[in-house]
């Protein structure tokens, strides 16, 4: 489906990069791992690409460093044939760089009192979330897709995208019947047609 993040095989989880990471210091880290850069890839914000950087790691595995503004979220993501070598490629960049872990953006989203806080943490526990369907990520994000705020409810469907669970189908299908917001509505509806195509 192309390289766009939010729709492209699920090969590779997305660990997303906390707000103290800059690029430098993730551009040192990659030189300290031997990785050597490939340069930028073009933007395409109707794929909603904006910025991504490339390293070739060896072995056929490459890291790539996005920033979504969609989601207003950075993260770093594996690409290549080899699933040993992508999730050991992960494995060093978690290790050396402050990336959200699982735990965290469950907490998040469970913690957050006001709708802007849940908002994000509910859009970044979509993007950040496993490859394979977790239960405690699919109670939140349902759960915030019933929220009182319309910011909430947005953020939980364009989570469910970035997860592209079929999971989720009850889930947007009960939003789509639900929904007053007919825009909002009709994203959920096409994101549905769409879900677990990539499997």
């Amino acid at each position: 489906m192309g390289d766009d993040p939010t729709t492209q095989e699920r090969l590779s989880q997305r660990l997303v990069l906390k707000d103290e990471v800059s690029i430098q210091q993730l551009q040192s880290f990659a030189e300290a791992q031997g990785w050597h850069y490939a340069g930028m890839l073009d933007r395409d914000p109707d794929r909603k690409i904006y910025r991504e950087l490339k390293w070739e790691v060896g072995d056929g595995t490459s890291i790539h460093y996005v920033e979504d503004e969609f989601a207003d979220e950075r993260f770093v993501m594996a690409m290549g044939d080899n699933t040993e070598g992508r999730n050991r490629t992960l494995t060093t960049v978690s290790s050396g760089v402050e990336v959200w872990e699982l735990e965290d953006l469950l907490y998040e989203v469970s913690g957050a009192a006001y709708p802007a806080g849940r908002s994000r943490a509910v859009m970044r526990l979509g993007v950040g979330a496993p490859l394979e369907a977790d239960e405690s990520v699919v109670s939140r994000i349902s759960r915030a897709s019933q929220d009182p705020d319309k910011r909430v409810r947005k953020a939980a469907v364009w989570a469910i995208a970035y997860t592209d669970w079929p999971e989720f189908r009850p889930t947007l299908e009960r939003f789509i019947q639900q929904e007053e917001d007919a825009q909002l509505a009709h994203s959920a509806s096409l994101i549905l047609q769409s879900l677990g195509d990539s499997e």
